[in-house]
């Protein structure tokens, strides 16, 4: 697929149309997207906000400072810390995109494995009062 931009504004904010076409089927497309300013304040964006078990969950980072080190926290429905991500650094935006499997990545402790609304968080190792903090659910993978 060969992906273009109509024009490209001096503002990048705003509407955005995005064309595809693929290179053998001559098929085409269009994505519409809008871009909103830079967010200032640390933020965290889950998707899904529900998962289950075995879903890859991705935790969009937002609002720190450029390349700034962040500690990851995850907290089960039992206020259990798994802290299992040490450190990740952001990028010359202030932000990452960080991803959980809980099944792969509570491997090692099946207790994290637990339905529920789950607490997780970044803060900024340089100064704690900058931090994010979002909740998402896991349900069981028969659901």
């Amino acid at each position: 697929v060969r992906a273009y931009i109509d024009t490209i504004p001096d503002d990048l904010k705003g509407a955005w149309t995005y064309r595809l076409k693929g290179q053998i089927s001559g098929k085409e497309g269009v994505a519409y997207i809008w871009l909103d300013p830079a967010v200032k304040v640390p933020t965290i964006i889950v998707l899904p906000e529900t998962a289950k078990m075995t879903d890859s969950i991705a935790f969009s980072i937002v609002g720190f400072k450029p390349f700034e080190k962040l500690k990851l926290n995850v907290l089960n429905p039992n206020a259990i810390s798994a802290n299992y991500d040490g450190t990740i650094l952001t990028g010359a935006g202030g932000g990452v995109l960080n991803f959980i499997v809980p099944t792969e990545d509570f491997i090692s402790s099946p207790s994290f494995q637990v339905e529920g609304r789950w607490r997780y968080s970044a803060i900024a190792v340089e100064s704690a009062n900058r931090y994010a903090t979002a909740y998402f659910n896991l349900v069981n993978n028969k659901g």
